[in-house]
């Protein structure tokens, strides 16, 4: 094997440029491409589940999800949905006759409308109860009124 002192300027210059040739052939333009493409439109998944004894749909905006959930319990289709990594998504509940939407667990809390920045993945849980639903009204005070 040639030692570096016994190596002529143009062969080290040749020795180089192979290697050069080597490392550009090693590159590949296109799996960089993809790797862009693949963050840029990264998904992330939002999966409704339910809770309680009532019924009532939870829906998306942007649209994606459509989700019934029957005597607390979600159903197994439209339930989950992927959405762009930046996408900001508001869930809205809507209980049916004899139900009533109680309140968000999970990724949103409260009983106002769930509003999202599709960060990571996220699950949300939506309470419903079932009615009869009872409303008394106590007076007090000294005045009258209906």
């Amino acid at each position: 094997m040639p030692t570096a002192r016994s190596l002529t300027l143009p062969a080290v210059l040749a020795t180089a440029a192979a290697a050069l040739v080597l490392l550009h052939a090693c590159e590949d333009p296109a799996r960089e491409s993809d790797l862009s493409s693949t963050a840029a439109t990264a998904v992330r998944t939002l999966t409704i589940s339910g809770n309680g004894s009532g019924t009532g749909t939870v829906t998306s905006s942007p649209a994606g999800l459509n989700c019934t959930v029957t005597a607390g319990v979600a159903a197994a289709t439209s339930c989950s949905a992927t959405f762009a990594t930046t996408t900001t998504v508001t869930l809205t509940a809507k209980a049916a006759g004899g139900s009533s939407f109680v309140g968000w667990l999970g990724a949103c809390t409260g009983m106002v409308s769930c509003r999202l920045v599709m960060s990571q993945d996220r699950a949300v849980t939506a309470r419903f109860l079932k009615g009869p639903f009872t409303l008394q009204i106590l007076g007090g005070g000294s005045g009258t009124g209906s």
